[in-house]
């Protein structure tokens, strides 16, 4: 989750990698040598210990990056997937549902993507912009199209949605039924959205972002503002007639060498599991109820509603003199965590789900 990776693209890609990674380098520094502070005071979570810090991004890392795919091209499951899957990052697939859609969605493929991990999301039942439909027409594409992803894909809930051709409709409508909803109107999102119902994302391919420094570029930004950088792709390598804005292959695949070689400042994740985090990272609330010699234990909870799946936030507590190494559980199981140094001061590093049950940390 840590490690790092070195590109190894020629010399003329190592120049330009070595003076943008510096700058990232530099942002993530800002981040991670600051001390904690109040979350109340940062205007993103409450807290009643004035221990923890929550992390902006998963990780303590300084931006947030989802790639987004349409429409059910098959170079999707086929190419992208597999790809992903070597890098060890996890995408998202916004998929018509209706038989009648020109590529069928291949369900089986699309569950397969699911149990290792990928965001299955909706993209209508048949693709209809959203802005010409009635309220009524509008409610069925929205709820149809969830329940249809909900019943095929087992073990992962369908909380997102992509809208089609990018046109928006009632977002009254589209929060009954969604936590968040992906326009893409071409801009970095900062550290929390500020409309859910129509998140920002870069159209890429030969209508958008063609390259890799084009979109590499873009991510860079999203790490000098903590923001979060959407990528929006539909066809891949031109070889799905009718695939809008196709991209090559390779380009995706250098994009994601980039970011393996600097994880530490990037944070790839599908577009629901961003979401969440940031919602959840918003409403946290900590307590401390004990602390001894040997362990402390916490509470994380917020006031979200409980039917959508959580994500664990990390969170960030001095240690005291002498803790070396500890055990970090939440309700019995273990948590990742590391122990940092900031200074001549330990911090704790440590991953915890709210409202999942008490979390414990004990001195080894």
């Amino acid at each position: 989750m840590f490690a790092r990776a070195l590109d190894s693209r020629g010399a003329f890609e190592q120049a330009r990698i070595g003076f943008r990674s510096a700058n990232v380098r530099k942002a993530c520094v800002v981040i991670c040598t600051m001390l904690p502070l109040l979350l109340s005071s940062r205007g993103t979570a409450q807290t009643s210990s004035r221990h923890y810090e929550v992390a902006t991004w998963e990780g303590f890392r300084s931006a947030a990056l989802s790639y987004t795919f349409d429409d059910n091209c098959p170079n999707q499951l086929a190419i992208a997937v597999p790809m992903f899957d070597r890098f060890g990052f996890k995408l998202t697939l916004f998929t018509v549902t209706s038989s009648s859609w020109g590529w069928k969605a291949d369900w089986n493929g699309l569950r397969k993507a699911a149990n290792d991990g990928h965001e299955i999301a909706s993209h209508t039942i048949d693709h209809q912009p959203l802005g010409g439909l009635s309220d009524a027409q509008q409610q069925a594409e929205l709820e149809l199209s969830r329940d249809t992803m909900n019943a095929r894909i087992k073990g992962q809930a369908c909380v997102t949605f992509a809208y089609p051709n990018c046109i928006t409709g009632n977002s009254t409508l589209v929060s009954r039924f969604y936590i968040a909803a992906r326009g893409c109107s071409g801009q970095i999102e900062g550290t929390t959205p500020g409309d859910f119902m129509n998140i920002s994302s870069f159209v890429c391919g030969n209508m958008g972002l063609n390259t890799a420094i084009d979109m590499e570029s873009k991510a860079d930004s999203a790490v000098a503002s903590h923001g979060w950088c959407v990528y929006l792709m539909h066809g891949i390598n031109g070889t799905e007639p009718g695939a809008y804005s196709p991209i090559s292959q390779d380009t995706i695949e250098a994009t994601l060498e980039y970011f393996k070689a600097h994880q530490d400042s990037f944070w790839v994740a599908p577009f629901g599991t961003v979401a969440r985090y940031v919602q959840e990272r918003n409403a946290a609330h900590i307590t401390e109820t004990s602390a001894s010699e040997d362990s402390i234990t916490a509470q994380v909870t917020d006031n979200l509603d409980n039917t959508y799946p959580r994500v664990p936030l990390t969170l960030r507590r001095p240690l005291p003199v002498g803790w070396d190494s500890v055990i970090v559980r939440q309700h019995g199981s273990s948590m990742s965590s590391k122990i940092i140094k900031i200074d001549t001061a330990s911090y704790l590093v440590f991953d915890a789900v709210p409202n999942a049950g008490a979390v414990t940390i004990i001195k080894r």
